[in-house]
């Protein structure tokens, strides 16, 4: 059972969209039918009231937390921002090389 006071810090699903960038239909199907994760089902938190979906603030994290039991320690650099380091690294050692102190 949901207080009101409870119900004032709910968010609603338009909110949610806006929050996490996504469409109504996705919002809803979050709430409805979750996302397969290793196996079972994950939904989002929702409560029906007077026709509409609200959302516990705390939902928001708790069902990405659900959605992702397994992060990675280290996030892999992108193919772009490797090719950067390297460049910058190949430009180091030839500045280097030729005696030229700038950056």
């Amino acid at each position: 059972m949901i207080t009101l006071e409870e119900l004032e810090r709910c968010l609603s699903v338009d909110q949610v969209v806006k929050l996490c960038k996504v469409t109504k239909a996705t919002v809803s199907n979050w709430i409805k039918q979750g996302i397969a994760v290793n196996g079972t089902r994950v939904k989002l938190a929702a409560v029906r009231i007077g026709g509409r979906w609200v959302i516990p603030p705390d939902a928001i994290p708790a069902f990405v937390t659900a959605c992702n039991p397994n992060p990675p320690t280290v996030i892999p650099e992108s193919p772009a921002a490797q090719r950067k380091r390297l460049n910058d690294a190949k430009e180091r050692v030839l500045r280097m090389l030729r005696g030229d102190d700038r950056k």
